[in-house]
């Protein structure tokens, strides 16, 4: 496994994800993974695919892991036409149904011997409230899991644990009786941002060090630690995003450099977290303690770095 990936914050949720994926059974459950934005779910969900890379036969590209970065999907028609495109291919009837489709996408997961599907930024799939069309969409996720027989993991923000709640009208005996799609999930995972002060934080930091060929940050880098975990509210996108926009040199002062990266890449508009005259060490620190608070309370989570 990738080092920025070793923390428990993600191998909780790839033994999650590997629970589903490595299911027996004929009936087939899925997951639910959340977190808010920059807490690393789509590296998550591309680390986990590229275990199983695609291999090419004389007649078929072998794809066990689907991965999908859905692209707001205006229908249940189009969410799975989505799918089928990933898999490579289009859609190859002149009037589209959610039925025929999801048979073509059944041959494909077959044939591609298809055992998992990730399906990204799926909060994109539901409507601002509850009805008509989040019972629809609802409706074709359940197709999906039971005709093609294939567990799905979905992942987005925080808003799609929403989905768990969704009813949709399923046929039994003849009779339509409402049913909550819960019932083909597993308990949802979530994932959580870092704590400022513990070891795993600093790892973290570090995995991106080296690849700028830096020198590994320690204890007595407690305040540079600090500005960086309050530059980027300890998720692991937007330290991603800061290494990617600082430049180094053997040189280089450190805090000069994430200034100067963070000038370019910040869209909040808030104040530099390495400017020395703005943020004094003790804001800084405090800063640190209001962002774990306020994340943590809100979420109703706790947590041991």
């Amino acid at each position: 496994m990738m080092p920025i990936l070793q923390h428990t914050l993600f191998t909780s949720v790839v033994n999650r994800m590997q629970l589903v994926h490595k299911q027996s059974s004929r009936v087939k459950f899925s997951l639910v993974v959340t977190g808010v934005s920059g807490t690393g779910k789509s590296t998550l969900a591309d680390w986990y695919a590229e275990q199983f890379p695609e291999v090419d036969t004389s007649e078929v590209t072998i794809k066990r892991v689907l991965n999908v970065h859905l692209t707001k999907p205006s229908s249940p028609v189009n969410l799975v036409e989505q799918i089928i495109h990933a898999m490579g291919t289009s859609s190859t009837a002149k009037r589209k149904s959610l039925e025929g489709l999801v048979y073509q996408l059944n041959c494909l997961l077959k044939a591609c011997k298809t055992e998992l599907i990730i399906l990204d930024e799926v909060q994109e799939c539901l409507p601002d409230s509850d009805g008509i069309r989040a019972q629809a969409m609802a409706k074709a996720f359940v197709a999906i899991i039971d005709k093609c027989k294939v567990p799905l993991v979905l992942i987005g923000t925080p808003a799609l644990t929403r989905i768990l709640k969704l009813e949709y009208l399923a046929d039994t005996s003849g009779i339509s009786r409402e049913e909550q799609l819960s019932r083909r999930f597993i308990a949802p995972c979530k994932l959580n941002i870092f704590l400022s002060h513990c070891d795993s934080w600093m790892k973290a930091i570090n995995y991106f060090a080296e690849k700028q060929r830096l020198r590994k940050l320690n204890r007595n880098d407690a305040e540079l630690l600090d500005r960086l975990y309050v530059a980027t509210y300890g998720r692991i996108g937007l330290v991603e995003k800061l290494f990617s926009f600082a430049c180094f040199d053997t040189f280089s002062d450190l805090n000069q450099v994430f200034h100067d990266a963070y000038e370019l890449s910040d869209t909040t508009g808030e104040a530099n977290p390495f400017n020395l005259t703005d943020y004094t060490y003790a804001a800084i620190k405090k800063k640190a303690q209001n962002i774990e608070r306020i994340y943590f309370t809100h979420s109703k989570v706790k947590y041991k770095g």
